[in-house]
């Protein structure tokens, strides 16, 4: 799911609009819908810069998250929720320090 997401991202080379090729297609093929230029796909949007991405994040990353759970430090939220609502969340541990 992660690969097809990122792998389809496309970006203008002159005024730097995204789209995804099956999200948010522009209307021509890797043609820019608002000044016309090629669309490219980023370095770090191919398939095998995301892969490494992956190999560091499950390596170095993510064994973080029980670091930080074994001292008690750590927080987590719904990310589906409401920018209103993470932020009252995020803010309520700061504001008891």
């Amino acid at each position: 799911m992660i690969l097809h997401r990122l792998t389809g991202r496309r970006a203008c080379i002159s005024c730097g609009a995204t789209y995804h090729t099956a999200n948010t297609p522009p209307k021509k093929t890797d043609i820019c819908d608002l000044c016309g230029s090629s669309l490219v796909i980023r370095d770090d949007d191919k398939p095998e810069t995301i892969q490494m991405r992956l190999v560091t994040y499950h390596t170095q990353s993510r064994p973080l998250i029980t670091y930080y759970r074994k001292q008690g430090n750590l927080e987590t939220y719904d990310g589906r929720e409401s920018v209103e609502k993470i932020t009252e969340e995020i803010l309520k541990p700061v504001q008891k320090t």
